[in-house]
């Protein structure tokens, strides 16, 4: 990431520049708001934006972000190969269960019923393996582990996007303008 090169297309792009002209913003100043933010009285939330991410984040954050959101066609991969050498190929069940946990993992869902779905399916998984029964707890984990790999990219989005907002005013005037980050009061 290179902030001045991303700071100076906004400088051309952006008509207003600064947080004390944005409406509803909860701060006078972006030094106010990094004095708030630093005693905690607020609360920086986060929408899942890869056009952002991948303007700010360091080639080693795009890197581990590739791989964990591509985590689901990479157990299907390795599902495939194993089920050719054990010659079993009741673990291609694991293939849409790992896409399935692509799916569940969007912030709504995780917090309705996504966790406790992750917490008890990595539990089966590990009492499988435990048993003996290998094919249930590959099964069981392709879902476990792509939801969870997919979960963990979406939160290096967020802190990626909070850690620069709380270096540029700019960006975080850009973010806040497109609705990649809203500022709640606490």
């Amino acid at each position: 990431m290179d902030l001045f090169a991303v700071e100076s297309a906004l400088r051309e792009k952006l008509p207003n520049r600064s947080v004390q002209n944005l409406e509803g913003f909860p701060s006078n100043s972006y030094s106010d708001f990094l004095i708030q933010h630093k005693a905690r009285q607020l609360h920086l939330l986060t929408a899942y934006d890869p056009e952002a991410f991948n303007l700010l984040a360091t080639p080693a954050e795009l890197t581990i972000h590739y791989i964990l959101t591509w985590s689901p066609a990479l157990f299907s991969v390795v599902l495939v190969v194993v089920s050719v050498v054990q010659w079993n190929f009741w673990l291609l069940l694991g293939i849409p269960l790992a896409f399935l946990g692509l799916l569940l993992s969007t912030p709504g869902l995780m917090k309705r019923f996504g966790y406790t779905l992750l917490l008890i399916l990595g539990g089966l998984a590990i009492y499988n393996w435990v048993r003996g029964n290998y094919t249930a707890a590959y099964i069981l984990s392709a879902y476990a582990a792509s939801n969870f790999l997919v979960e963990v990219a979406r939160e290096q989005c967020s802190m990626t996007l909070i850690d620069v907002v709380l270096k540029s005013e700019l960006i975080l005037v850009w973010l806040y303008l497109k609705g990649s980050i809203s500022i709640k009061q606490k």
